[in-house]
């Protein structure tokens, strides 16, 4: 590999935010978590897909072919969410969802989405990244 020699500007983008084509068909709500479809597009998470964030605004793509909408999304930071049976032990330990609104302890053909950072009651605040 060779270094640079010579100034070269690079595009930047600042945030933890992203822009993701919606897959065919799909209508995903803002505060879903986000599927990736094997061909690269963004629908509602299903258990196994991989772990695209969390939607900041919700996109309609019923009408609509791969990639024809795109939906602004979240893809590191720390979300406050409800985990089945989340106790305080939990802490440090991993996240999965099994779809865009349900969040569990198990691993078993879920999709993993971060780590517990500390509980309060039913909710609880976990950290994510893509």
């Amino acid at each position: 590999m060779t270094q640079l020699t010579v100034n070269t500007p690079r595009v930047y983008e600042l945030g933890d935010e992203n822009t993701l084509p919606v897959a065919e068909g799909e209508k995903i709500s803002e505060g879903s978590a986000i599927g990736i479809t094997p061909e690269g597009f963004a629908r509602p998470l299903q258990a196994g897909d991989t772990f695209g964030g969390f939607a900041i605004e919700s996109a309609d793509a019923t009408d609509a072919g791969d990639g024809e909408k795109s939906i602004r999304t979240r893809y590191k930071g720390a979300i406050e969410l409800e985990v089945a049976g989340l106790t305080a032990a939990h802490v440090g330990e991993e996240v999965y969802a099994a779809d865009g609104d349900t969040f569990v302890l198990a691993s078993s053909n879920n999709t993993k989405i971060g780590k517990i950072l500390r509980v309060d009651g039913k909710t609880a605040v976990i950290s994510f990244k893509i």
